[in-house]
């Protein structure tokens, strides 16, 4: 039955693989065939009103359809939005990324569309219309920038609210001109009175508003903007931070506009963020910042205790979670890592149920012994074994596409050889080793956790069985518990980053934030998590601190109006793209700081 069950569940899920493919397939032929059309009409449009410029005749729609018409291009009966379409940045980007549409045949479409009767009496395309008009900004009279805000008014004050809809017109609006964007910071509480979705609409407005305040260099409405929303902006690149920082140092201090505690605050807010700086922008920073704009005296490179995370040029300490965000995550970490496939399998095969009962049984710590970790360190058995492994089986048959074969012998010791060299048997009382039901036959791996039985043991979980969720699972019962593994856990921290942003159910209270469990998560990995260095099986412990600019004060020197500031720079960024920097530290302090903690 067992096996029944596990089969008809097999054939199911490549069956709804192959439909999804086809479908995803036949999906992007369509796609194409449609920009394809769409590039066709732009650059019969093109030729028409270069041929008529160049007669010095002025351009006449109506003359242009019947030149479509005659070059066999149909398009439907409502054309104007059929040129909207054409002339879309996001198709004109798909299809050609070197076009630019000339100012004058911009003003022309712009003219044509407006004078549509569609675009009168229906909202959803004056919507349709803003938007086109914002991704022309440098094009835009004064006309239409106030059509712009005029229908970005109308939908404010809609007693119903439809989220695509606010998205799009906060996104017009934003991007169209400084003083459109200032409207739309203006209007945010009343596009988000509906209850419904008002978490992730929020979130995804702050996200469009703060990337049109950069742009626009709105250095003074971006402060008050930070300092409203620094702690739930998420998700943001380093290329975007560098262009926080470039235009933090462009902006003028005046007692009036944009002070020097301005200037402070606003670094308090990238602290937020959560991020580290580029080479680059780290040179922007120290030296148009904090040097020439708030006057630091002494800014060196210092070497942090990883665990510690004392600097031993100030004395300060790097902190990272606290108790509280911890205790958030550890209280809905279940829930969230076990997700519906992993429920549907524990709720219809018992063996799957009962499996999650014992390794609880096995993990979890009791109140009167909670100050120490039931297990020090949680290895990823199989991630350490194949992932280091150059034994590849050749495929004789040429019928493995995806998959890899390795030889059980060499995977078998990669994992044994990396525990033993490191000493980790020596370094951690308890170690739980967690893998699949077919490491059993791994004689050296069995060998070593007879050896070390005191202090290693042996989870072998069922071969179908996400095994990432457990190790996860177990490392989190207690603050102190390491991870071994190379694995980055994506896919995991995607599903708390969705419980942030989609989690209706979990409404703010009493004007609370909710808790951000995907940057939490992260930071929890991050501080938690050893790696296998690149090329060695030599392992890269991490920071138990956060990655992010720190602030600390002197408490002996209240004459200081600078705080002393710990900046994380990209020593070496990397090349996978999987946040996995080198990181090196500054500390900048003021002379007054200096002298004191020399003491």
């Amino acid at each position: 039955m067992f096996k029944m069950i596990f089969g008809r569940k097999l054939i199911q899920s490549k069956s709804l693989q192959i439909h999804r493919l086809f479908a995803t397939s036949i999906s992007k032929r369509i796609e194409d065939r449609k920009l394809g059309r769409l590039a066709l009409l732009r650059k019969a449009i093109d030729e028409i009103y270069q041929n008529q410029n160049h007669n010095n005749r002025n351009f006449d729609w109506n003359d242009a359809r019947k030149q479509l018409y005659e070059r066999q291009i149909h398009f439907p009966s409502n054309f104007e939005f059929t040129l909207l379409s054409a002339f879309d940045v996001n198709n004109v980007q798909s299809y050609d990324e070197q076009y630019q549409l000339d100012s004058n045949l911009f003003h022309e479409i712009a003219n044509f569309v407006s004078k549509s009767k569609t675009l009168q009496s229906n909202k959803i395309a004056s919507i349709r219309f803003c938007v086109f008009l914002s991704q022309y900004p440098q094009y835009l009279t004064e006309q239409q920038l106030e059509f712009i805000r005029k229908i970005a008014l109308s939908i404010a004050n809609d007693s119903i609210q439809i989220k695509p809809v606010i998205i799009d017109i906060v996104t017009a609006l934003a991007h169209s001109s400084p003083e459109n964007c200032r409207l739309a910071c203006q209007l945010l509480p009343k596009f988000l009175t509906s209850q419904k979705y008002a978490f992730s609409l929020r979130l995804e407005i702050i996200r469009i508003l703060f990337q049109a305040l950069i742009n626009h260099r709105m250095s003074e409405e971006l402060l008050q903007f930070l300092q409203q929303n620094s702690q739930i902006i998420d998700n943001i690149d380093l290329t975007t931070f560098g262009q926080l920082i470039s235009l933090i140092a462009k902006t003028r201090l005046s007692s009036r506009k944009f002070s020097k505690q301005n200037l402070i605050d606003m670094i308090r807010c990238l602290s937020d963020l959560h991020m580290p700086l580029l080479a680059d922008d780290m040179v922007i920073l120290v030296d148009k910042i904090l040097k020439q704009k708030l006057g630091y005296k002494h800014i060196e490179d210092v070497q942090i205790d990883r665990i510690k995370g004392i600097c031993p040029c100030c004395g300060n300490q790097l902190t990272g979670l606290n108790n509280d965000e911890f205790l958030q995550l550890k209280q809905h970490f279940k829930s969230i890592i076990f997700d519906s496939n992993d429920q549907y399998m524990m709720d219809n095969l018992t063996e799957y149920h009962l499996q999650l009962m014992d390794f609880e049984q096995k993990i979890l710590i009791d109140d009167h012994d909670s100050n120490k970790p039931r297990y020090d360190l949680i290895v990823d058995g199989l991630n350490i074994s194949y992932r280091r492994s150059k034994s590849i089986v050749q495929d004789k048959t040429g019928l493995r596409t995806f998959a890899k074969v390795y030889k059980v012998k060499d995977i078998d010791n990669q994992i044994v050889t990396i525990m033993e060299q490191n000493y980790l048997m020596s370094k951690y009382k308890r170690i739980l080793l967690i893998g699949r039901q077919h490491m059993k036959s791994w004689f050296q791996l069995k060998r070593m956790c007879q050896h070390y039985s005191k202090s290693i043991d042996l989870n072998l979980l069922l071969d179908r069985t996400r095994d990432d969720n457990y190790i996860l699972y177990a490392a989190i019962q207690h603050p102190q518990t390491m991870i071994l593994s190379s694995d980055h856990f994506k896919d995991h921290q995607n599903k708390f980053i969705d419980w942030y942003r989609n989690n209706n159910n979990s409404f703010i209270e009493n004007n609370e934030i909710r808790p951000n469990l995907g940057l939490i998560f992260k930071r929890w990995l991050k501080s938690r998590q050893i790696r296998i260095e690149q090329g060695s099986n030599l392992l890269q412990y991490p920071n138990q601190f956060d990655i992010k600019i720190h602030f600390h004060h002197s408490n002996d020197n209240p004459e200081s109006e600078l705080p002393i500031l710990h900046i994380p720079v990209v020593l070496i960024p990397d090349p996978y793209d999987n946040d996995d920097h080198k990181i090196g530290w500054i500390c900048a302090m003021d002379k007054l700081n200096k002298k004191l903690n020399k003491k």
